[in-house]
């Protein structure tokens, strides 16, 4: 790779100017926070109390993906600190330092890479947002660009191995990464394949000599080959894949205005095969994304682990753009950008709580970057306090948002959607998806947004909403109900008199549960600053409903 370094002194501009837009954008998203972000604080918390790597204590199930970053956050909160502030220090702390990554080195110039990456929202949202993502992107943007380096000897092979290992125990999709890597040191390049194999298998050498004893550790521990979300929401299907294409297609349509300047490339196909590298990540990641049927949550996070390197192979291009010879042009071409980047985030920002009800429906919040916490998350934590206060330290409850009302009530729950339960996670649940391709018609449909809403209608007669979106469709009442819980709390975090998911509409339709189970309804006060932003409690009046057990 070719960089072109004039002024030192531009360059330290370039970095202020990044940190400058950071620190903007997180001051704007400080008070955003994740309900599933509080599953990881359980474990850690758990984990701090000497209950173990459990979400409940005395069940052995591995309900979070993120391992490296629920240890980190117990290490953090070992010292005393909220492990809610901790996991927010924690995301700064890796968010500047990827950043910082686009102006290490020896070769540097305009690193127009860290201007975009720093004026992206989305990745200073999840700074803030208490999960794993931006600290997978800086394991993954490290042990990429060190890939990158060149005359790497086997020590650095080793080390790279180990990066990419912790980028594994961060997230599962690290694995992605690593294997990608291992083919292209083995497969590609102009060493001799001696040499290749020698690198290939220190690279692979410093990944497994932690990676494995690690997971032949929580295979013994959890019993279990793959983590309880991997069964929750593994697989694809035609509705995935739906989702998923809309997802991938609009962070193109969001993000992705900055490839054009492929089209001003001299000679595209040398520059595409010496990044060959950079474009096969992008790729396979984004076909991956596609696959599993994207994401549900707010600003575009499965693309967060790999915004480092779209924007890396962004400046590649920059780099290769036929005008860099002439400054003026250059200079001018890179502001736009930055400008237009910084535009695009900025209008992803809904400021206010009318612009913000608005803004986060369930099937496109994530084209969204709110202010406040997410609404699970915000509304959790009254729940969940009042739960703490009111009922018995024995109690069991049966919940679906398994992260801020567990977390503040400190009540053995069960996850009614899976994320923390074997059970529920392994049941299998067939969608039929022929009635799709009986018709041809129906797949031209696509094409056009009228038709695609008549063919969402057709979809929605046999499904629910929630059924079809990632993460959310599993569910078992019969289960539910075998365990007797005291509480049952259908619906989202407030509860709700009627069933929203496939294991809700399973325990309502029971006579078990409408013989012994009743509703309440209680109405909890709340005076913040946030409630506005939230239908339920805009009032200042949060129903909180549930279902109880009768006394027998």
């Amino acid at each position: 790779m070719v960089y072109y370094k004039k002024y030192s002194t531009q360059n330290i501009v370039y970095i202020a100017i990044s940190i400058g837009c950071a620190v903007f954008f997180l001051n704007q998203f400080w008070g955003f926070y994740h309900d599933d972000a509080y599953i990881v604080l359980t474990y850690s918390r758990n984990l701090l109390e000497g209950n173990g790597l459990v979400w409940t204590a005395g069940q052995r199930v591995e309900g979070c993906t993120q391992f490296l970053w629920v240890v980190l956050i117990a290490a953090v909160g070992w010292l005393n600190i909220d492990l809610v502030l901790a996991s927010k220090l924690l995301g700064i702390f890796f968010a500047f330092s990827t950043l910082l990554l686009f102006f290490t080195g020896k070769k540097k110039s305009m690193s127009i890479g860290g201007l975009l990456l720093a004026t992206n929202c989305c990745f200073t949202f999840w700074a803030c947002g208490g999960l794993e993502p931006v600290m997978s992107s800086f394991f993954i943007f490290l042990g990429c660009t060190l890939f990158l380096r060149e005359n790497k000897n086997s020590s650095l092979f080793f080390i790279n191995g180990i990066i990419f290992c912790f980028a594994a125990m961060t997230r599962l999709e690290g694995l992605l990464f690593f294997g990608m890597t291992f083919l292209c040191i083995l497969f590609f390049g102009s060493l001799p394949f001696r040499i290749r194999f020698k690198n290939t298998a220190f690279f692979a050498l410093g990944f497994l000599i932690i990676f494995l004893p690690y997971f032949i550790w929580r295979f013994i521990y959890f019993g279990h080959l793959f983590p309880c979300p991997f069964y929750a929401k593994g697989g694809t299907n035609i509705f995935k894949m739906l989702f998923g294409a809309r997802y991938v297609l609009h962070f193109l349509a969001t993000f992705g205005f900055p490839l054009i300047l492929i089209l001003f490339i001299k000679n595209f196909r040398d520059f595409s095969l010496k990044r060959f590298y950079l474009i096969s990540l992008l790729s396979a990641y984004s076909f991956y994304v596609f696959i599993i049927g994207g994401d549900h949550m707010p600003g575009f996070r499965f693309f967060v682990p790999i915004l480092p390197l779209f924007y890396l192979f962004v400046q590649e291009c920059f780099y290769a753009f036929r005008f860099k010879g002439n400054p003026a042009p250059t200079i001018a071409v890179a502001m736009l950008l930055v400008a237009v980047n910084f535009y695009v985030s900025f209008s992803m920002i809904p400021r206010g709580p009318e612009a913000t009800l608005r803004a986060v429906k369930a099937h496109l919040q994530y084209r969204v970057c709110q202010k406040v916490p997410d609404a699970a998350a915000y509304l959790g934590k009254y729940i969940g306090s009042y739960m703490k206060e009111h009922w018995p330290q024995d109690t069991t409850v049966a919940v679906n948002a398994a992260g801020a009302g567990p977390y503040y009530s400190r009540l053995n729950c069960i996850d009614m959607l899976g994320l923390n339960n074997y059970t529920i996670a392994q049941r299998k649940i067939t969608f039929d998806t022929e009635f799709l391709f009986k018709d041809k018609k129906n797949l031209l449909k696509l094409l056009s947004s009228e038709a695609r809403s008549e063919l969402t209608k057709q979809i929605r007669s046999k499904y629910s909403f929630w059924q079809l979106m990632p993460g959310h469709g599993k569910g078992d009442g019969k289960y539910v109900l075998s365990e007797k819980p005291d509480y049952i709390i259908l619906g989202g975090s407030e509860g709700d008199s009627k069933p929203w998911f496939i294991g809700d509409q399973e325990i309502f339709e029971s006579l078990d549960f409408k013989n012994n189970y009743e509703l309440k309804i209680e109405r909890i006060q709340i005076n913040d600053d946030f409630h506005k932003f939230y239908k339920p409690s805009k009032t200042g009046i949060l129903e909180f409903k549930y279902y109880k057990r009768k006394q027998q």
